[in-house]
């Protein structure tokens, strides 16, 4: 009916390496081919990485510039915003900053 265990079918034509996970070396070659390859490939990418990058970044930074700038010369905030008064300011000081228009 069938082989005995070990002689169940023979594979011809294909080769199979077999390697024992006791004799793999993980880190072979890391110093010495891994990270120029690592600075090869960084130089390669650079020119099509950096402009979209550096477009993205000046556009987000001028967009929050115009926002904060709106928001600090609006006279919305310049009036809303009271100082916290200590305990032993006058209370006129107090009451002027109260009939400040918005």
């Amino acid at each position: 009916m069938g082989l005995h265990f070990g002689n169940l079918y023979k594979l011809r034509g294909i080769v199979t390496y077999k390697l024992s996970p006791y004799e793999q070396r993980a880190f072979a070659g890391l110093f010495k081919q891994g990270i120029p390859n690592v600075i090869r490939r960084t130089k390669d990418q650079v020119l099509y990485v950096l402009p979209r990058e550096s477009q993205f970044f000046f556009n987000t930074s001028l967009l929050h510039l115009c926002e904060v700038w709106k928001v600090l010369l609006s006279p919305h905030y310049f009036y809303s915003f009271i100082p916290p008064s200590p305990s032993y300011a006058s209370p006129t000081c107090v009451s002027n900053i109260s009939k400040v228009r918005i």
